[in-house]
């Protein structure tokens, strides 16, 4: 009864806050576009809850000050600094995916699984040894990533693989992206709602990783056992002429494109992580993001060098033999797609003047360039559609009208312009394109980074406080708490929680949906730590799974599905993965995976208390 004086009085401001809230989420989990005329607007994830935001100004319901909090955050979480560390280390991996790094050793793995053995006798089941070392190897790259990084570079990898061997894909596919969710939970750089968990609770990165590795390991476990069950007729059938195997030399899209690059990038990420570690028991107070700047700063002041020193394009042109590769620039809005590169030799050699320097730049940033959670350019070569300048010279040619997306995504369209720009955009797309060109790998990184995550973070935190300041967030905390005691103990809140929160991530998206749930569980704290405690990691493993049950749950399932359905529009084997489909088989593995996880978490909160 004294909880309920305290809550705030209902208004209808708060009920309008609500209703934005609902409407701002919506169009996070289903995009639309909305045409006026000649104005076309996106509304989705990155536009929706700035939109809400400006709304909720406008009729009062939001302050400035509400903002600003929103923004900076409170002693607890701050969502500054989780954007920062999400950024910073992001960029240490997408420097890494430029020099097609992750590209290059998923491929070496995927080829010796499935190259013939002589003398083993799993040679005759070369897709069981397949699915095995994809599994495994997903997992580990996760740990020291995020499932966003191995999404990206994993997904092409398995699709090339299965066109070239003609095998179904669904099998590989599919367990590569459940144990990525599952992986995701074992350090809290794994994921930005983990990032969101550890800062509201003030977790340590090791005291994070403590609670959370075994559970992980179960859960890494149990999906392998599953998935196995799940795509047994598939994974345990040898058809007669097996014996296939990916030799020759690698396509050039898994090619290392600048391995003293990605030496320094590695470098960078494994000593990051080793600072998490270390640095914390020296410096308790430092903010994790403050731990890592240091070494993406490395990385960015690399590129700087490589790119001014002509590093980059000398070893582009040495590996091409002085001649320039022939390429079609193909933007779509729509896709998210991989790029196969495939060199021609030009009509006659191609000099090293300021115009073969811009395409050289160009095909650097172009060939590289893809955003995490944006559609991209994908870049194809077809045979006859060369296209020569008046000296001979192979060129570029732009087949779709949108060149506003191209620039977007830090294509040279400089060169190919007949005519100075006359507006003001086109003297800012002007210095851009100058800009890449003389900065084409720190081009290409910065081009790849989830900018639209500022928005959207940033968004949902101001949305998270608003429903907050207008009573929203008390009253879900007093009914967490309530539901998640009633009839257990105080360990089982970390089922109640986590199924809650996986269910919660596909109807709200698991990040604004930890938003929510976080600053709930903290409004209210139980007294009873185990409790506090049991809630907490329910809630991570709930954000966590709670991408392996719908394609919406998560971020990485709408990049997932993007880069299948593209691989399955030019290839004949790969198909596109269906929400009925995707839900079946999540339907099967997942629930299993989230038992065995609470469980060990309870038995840990048994076992070792609070």
């Amino acid at each position: 009864m004294s909880q309920e004086s305290e809550l705030p009085v209902l208004s209808a401001l708060s009920y309008m806050t609500l209703i934005i809230f609902v409407l701002v989420v919506i169009p996070c989990v289903h995009p639309f576009v909305v045409r006026i005329r000649h104005l076309t607007i996106h509304i989705n994830h990155a536009t929706a809850p700035l939109i809400g935001s400006v709304i909720l100004l406008a009729t009062t319901a939001l302050s400035f000050e509400d903002v600003w909090t929103g923004i900076v955050g409170d002693q607890r979480l701050k969502p500054y600094s989780v954007v920062l560390l999400v950024f910073a280390l992001t960029f240490i991996c997408m420097d890494l995916e430029v020099a097609n790094f992750f590209r290059f050793v998923a491929f070496q793995v995927a080829r010796s699984a499935w190259k013939t053995k002589a003398n083993s006798k799993s040679s005759n089941n070369p897709r069981l040894r397949l699915f095995v070392y994809l599994y495994f190897f997903s997992a580990l790259l996760t740990v020291i990533a995020s499932n966003d990084a191995v999404v990206i570079s994993v997904t092409p990898i398995i699709c090339y693989i299965a066109e070239t061997v003609k095998i179904d894909p669904n099998p590989y596919l599919m367990s590569m992206f459940f144990v990525i969710n599952i992986a995701s939970m074992t350090l809290y750089i794994g994921n930005p709602t983990n990032l969101i968990i550890a800062q509201a609770y003030s977790l340590s990165f090791l005291g994070y990783a403590a609670w959370m590795v075994l559970p992980t390991v179960a859960g890494v476990l149990v999906c392998f056992l599953a998935s196995l069950l799940v795509f047994r007729n598939h994974l345990f059938s040898v058809p007669p002429g097996v014996a296939v195997d990916i030799s020759g030399p690698i396509p050039s899209t898994f090619l290392v494109k600048d391995l003293p690059s990605a030496l320094i990038s590695t470098s960078a990420l494994l000593l990051s992580c080793a600072a998490f570690f270390v640095v914390p028991l020296l410096i308790p107070t430092l903010e994790p993001w403050i731990i890592v700047m240091p070494f993406a700063g490395v990385v960015v002041v690399k590129d700087i060098i490589m790119d001014i020193s002509g590093w980059t394009k000398r070893r582009y042109r040495a590996a091409n033999g002085a001649e320039e590769p022939t390429a079609k620039l193909t933007a779509s809005s729509e896709e998210v797609t991989d790029e196969t590169l495939i060199a021609e030799v030009p009509a006659k050699p191609v000099p090293a003047d300021e115009d073969n320097e811009k395409r050289i730049s160009s095909e650097i940033i172009s060939s590289s360039a893809r955003s995490d959670s944006e559609p991209a350019a994908a870049l194809t070569l077809n045979d006859g559609d060369t296209h020569k300048d008046s000296s001979g010279h192979a060129i570029l040619q732009i087949e779709d009208d949108s060149q506003e997306n191209l620039m977007s995504e830090s294509a040279d369209l400089g060169d190919l312009q007949t005519y100075p720009p006359k507006t003001f955009i086109g003297h800012i797309e002007s210095a851009l394109s100058k800009t890449a060109n003389a900065f084409p790998i720190l081009t290409a990184v910065l081009s790849r980074q989830p900018w639209t995550l500022i928005p959207f973070a940033l968004g949902m935190f101001i949305q998270a406080e608003a429903i907050s300041r207008r009573g929203w967030t008390a009253r879900l905390s007093i009914a967490l708490w309530s539901l998640a005691k009633v009839g257990v103990p105080p360990w089982g809140a970390v089922f109640f929680i986590a199924i809650l929160s996986t269910l919660a991530s596909n109807a709200l998206n698991n990040l604004p949906m930890t938003i929510v749930f976080a600053k709930a569980l903290l409004d209210k704290a139980e007294a009873d730590s185990t409790v506090s405690r049991a809630a907490l990691y329910g809630l991570v493993i709930g954000s966590n799974l709670g991408a392996n049950v719908t394609f919406v749950g998560s971020l990485a399932g709408v990049i997932f599905t993007s880069l299948v359905n593209v691989a399955a529009s030019k290839g004949q084997v790969v198909k596109e993965i269906k929400m009925g489909s995707f839900v079946r088989w999540c339907g099967i593995v997942t629930p299993w995976v989230l038992a065995s996880v609470c469980t060990v978490m309870a038995a840990e909160l048994i076992v070792i208390g609070p």
